[in-house]
């Protein structure tokens, strides 16, 4: 005890306000008492120790301890002396106790993550109109969009902030293009905590697109696609047809924003490697 009892504060733990009241009842299954809800908080995840104050909390403690799941943070407190920082949580944190709580977890991160997209022009003043059409489409769907023309320099910083990219495409060079944004996401590594999104949008001014003359195959999306599933990067596919009508432009990009902002909230296995048509 009184080796724990010098170290600094050495735990910390997050926690949120009481939403129920806790009480207690009698061996009959009565009311005995009840606690003021305003003097208490709920202990949430996370918790962090270091290794000397939980290891020896752990050392100390008795089997009664870990039968009934005391509180970990109260551990240290008992049999090492040492008070826990507690930090106020958002309300959107809670501890992943029961299987329900998994669906309801990972609802949550798919909204956190489908908040923000990067959007790459290549440079092209045609991708560039068709970015800032669809930045403001996409905020009246509570999204944001950040416009680059590609990820040197500054703009690499974007492989390790962002979860979404769309990769807009005028030219004949557009699956060279996406393959490239392929493996920069996969040399940052951000695949390996959550699925990356990359949605190909080609705009086209016929009911073709070719790729260095050549027309582009469904399949050679949907190959390109299984590649990169295999590295938890989920990658779609938009045919966008340019036309005069402005209105009927208009609706047309309307319906990319709608596409793009359903498939990265949902982020759908099902559709990986489709060329969807807006």
């Amino acid at each position: 005890m009184e080796e724990c009892a010098k170290l600094p504060t050495t735990a910390a733990g997050a926690i949120r306000p009481l939403v129920s009241t806790v009480i207690a009842t009698t061996s009959e299954g009565y009311l005995d008492h009840s606690l003021e809800r305003g003097k208490y908080r709920a202990s949430e995840m996370p918790q962090g120790f270091t290794y000397d104050v939980i290891y020896q909390a752990y050392q100390k403690c008795s089997e009664s301890d870990f039968e009934f799941g005391t509180e970990c943070l109260h551990l240290a407190l008992q049999y090492c002396g040492t008070k826990a920082k507690l930090i106020q949580g958002p309300p959107t944190l809670w501890k992943v106790t029961y299987k329900r709580d998994l669906a309801a977890a990972e609802s949550i991160i798919k909204d956190t993550l489908s908040r923000s997209a990067c959007v790459i022009t290549g440079g092209s003043a045609q991708a560039v109109t068709l970015a800032g059409a669809l930045q403001k489409a996409v905020g009246a769907l509570n999204m944001e969009l950040a416009v680059i023309p590609d990820l040197t320099g500054e703009n690499g910083g974007y492989l390790l902030k962002d979860w979404n990219f769309i990769q807009v495409s005028v030219n004949r060079s557009c699956l060279s293009e996406v393959e490239a944004l392929l493996t920069a996401l996969e040399a940052a590594k951000q695949a390996l905590l959550h699925p990356l999104v990359v949605i190909l949008v080609l705009l086209s001014g016929s009911d073709e697109l070719s790729v260095s003359g050549r027309a582009v195959e469904p399949e050679a999306i949907m190959d390109l696609a299984s590649a990169a599933k295999l590295r938890n990067i989920l990658l779609y596919g938009i045919q966008l047809h340019q036309s005069t009508d402005t209105q009927r432009w208009e609706r047309s990009v309307s319906r990319v924003a709608e596409i793009t902002s359903a498939l990265i909230r949902d982020r759908s296995p099902a559709l990986v490697g489709q060329l969807l048509q807006a």
